[in-house]
């Protein structure tokens, strides 16, 4: 028998060898902190795999078959199928399901699996493409993607009471936010949604609806969330049975020995097999040896049966992931609306005292007066304030003299004021028509 196991020991030991330079390969390619020792019962059917948020195998159409798993490898997830993973398990805490499982496993075939299989196996289905594309836009966000402004520091109503353009920069896909959130904060108070704007060809528009306050500053605050994603897995291996085949020369007695405790993985797309644990052959049960003859005391020699390259399932991953905050801000302050026109108004005598009790009446095209239209001067001054319509640029205010005061006659022509709003200055400049007046007076 010493003979027949210096046979047995030195094949093993020839397999050992030869496992030991792919594993010593492997290890210059991964830092392995797990232990080759770290065994799991994996009971789940592939199919079960993805809804319950644990392994993903690693080929589409490879066998799978639940059993004892081996740990042979970890590294970081692939962003995008850190992505993948981590916002569906997200959306499902909170009782969502974006995606269905057969897209999530399509990606981790397609950027993690054995062989990389493109084209071959991998659905590629408008469902992975969106998820892909979200996934690359999310996990290389800058704070360059949310951005907010305009052409002017001061926006104008147009005809409808709007301001704008804004141009509004954020992570989309068709104008569909990608992301948590998307906060448009108006004046510090005012929260409102991107769907909530007023959306145009040339950019976005806002309201007094929208909190926006005429004729001052205002300001618009943009706040955008994110869930980033990454993580690292380990990867398993099917925990293979060897089999050795022991015959003897002598009387032909036939049977198997077995060693429990070698693994198959797969390395590039290869399947690979070593020793993880120095246990001893012992007689397979199911077909135990025996000599034909009781009598024989033949030596019995051993030969291995599964050859290095088998592997009885493919491997599967375990992935960790973390999900980490991404914020963006920015923000724009601008002059909304033309600004009111203030008019001080006056009639004195040639001594230059204040006149009361003149009497002038008010029209505005393109404006408003604020009050009455009807203004009695007083020794202490006069004040006007016109409001432009919206949107107006331009506005020309008359005023009418009704009735002089005592001892004085009326103006005989209207004082006209032609006012144009200057888009460089940001004021109204305002042209005086040729006023005639009676001797004396002035206004």
């Amino acid at each position: 028998m010493a003979k027949n196991s210096v046979k047995i020991i030195a094949l093993v030991l020839a397999i050992l060898l030869i496992c030991s330079g792919l594993v010593f390969i492997i290890s210059n390619n991964k830092t392995l902190a797990y232990s080759s020792s770290d065994r799991v019962y994996i009971s789940q059917s592939i199919a079960d795999f993805a809804s319950v948020s644990k392994y993903y195998c690693l080929n589409k159409n490879l066998h799978y078959e639940p059993g004892y798993y081996i740990a042979v490898g970890e590294g970081r997830l692939d962003p995008i199928v850190a992505y993948a993973i981590g916002y569906e398990q997200n959306e499902r805490k909170l009782g969502k399901t974006q995606h269905s499982d057969d897209a999530i496993c399509n990606i981790v075939w397609d950027y993690m699996g054995d062989g990389r299989t493109q084209g071959k196996d991998v659905l590629y289905s408008e469902e992975f493409y969106d998820i892909v594309a979200k996934a690359e836009l999310i996990q290389n966000l800058s704070e360059d993607d949310v951005s907010i402004s305009s052409l002017e520091t001061m926006l104008i109503q147009n005809s409808e009471g709007q301001y704008g353009p804004f141009t509004i920069n954020f992570p989309s896909i068709n104008d569909e936010l990608v992301g948590k959130e998307l906060k448009i904060i108006v004046n510090g108070t005012t929260e409102i949604a991107i769907e909530d704007l007023i959306k145009k060809d040339d950019g976005y528009y806002l309201t007094e609806e929208h909190g926006i306050q005429v004729g001052v500053e205002n300001t618009i605050e943009l706040e955008y969330t994110a869930w980033q994603y990454t993580g690292s897995y380990v990867e398993y291996a099917f925990e293979q049975k060897y089999v050795m085949q022991v015959t003897c020369p002598e009387c032909g007695g036939t049977g198997k020995f077995t060693r429990p405790g070698g693994i198959a993985y797969i390395v590039n797309g290869i399947g690979v097999r070593e020793d993880y644990d120095q246990v001893l052959w012992s007689v397979d049960p199911e077909e135990p040896f025996a000599h034909i003859n009781e009598d024989c005391a033949g030596e019995v020699e051993g030969e291995i049966i599964s050859e290095p390259g088998y592997y009885a399932s493919q491997n599967i991953i375990d992935p960790n992931v973390e999900c980490i905050p991404f914020l963006l801000y920015a923000d724009l302050t601008f002059l909304a609306g033309t600004p009111d026109v203030e008019i001080e108004f006056n009639k004195i005598n040639t001594e230059g005292e204040k006149l009361e009790g003149a009497i002038f009446d008010v029209n505005v095209v393109g404006g408003t007066v604020e009050g009455s239209s009807t203004i009695t001067t007083t020794k202490e001054g006069n004040t006007l304030r016109i409001k432009p319509d919206k949107g107006s640029i331009a506005m020309t205010v008359t005023l009418t003299e009704l009735k002089a005061p005592d001892k004085y006659a009326p103006l005989t022509e209207s004082i006209i004021l032609q006012y144009n709003w200057n888009k460089d200055t940001k004021q109204w400049d305002c042209n005086k028509s040729n006023i005639v007046l009676q001797d004396g007076e002035k206004v």
